[in-house]
């Protein structure tokens, strides 16, 4: 895949009480081709939350 091609990474940040808005974001971003991290969604129950998260935004496009 060239680089004009690849997808936008994008982490969406939010409160527990924002996440219904947090999942329509990023189903927008996806439907758009673009690759969005919501922690429920990208982060595996029992994973290290505290190093995924990290790693998701050091090759973030948008955050």
């Amino acid at each position: 895949m060239s680089e004009a091609a690849q997808k936008r990474r994008v982490f969406i940040s939010h409160s527990g009480e924002d996440t219904w808005v947090a999942r329509q974001i990023a189903k927008e971003i996806a439907d758009r081709d673009g690759e969005p991290f919501l922690d429920e969604a990208d982060v595996s129950i029992g994973a290290e939350f505290e190093e995924d998260i990290p790693q998701f935004l050091d090759t973030a496009d948008e955050q």
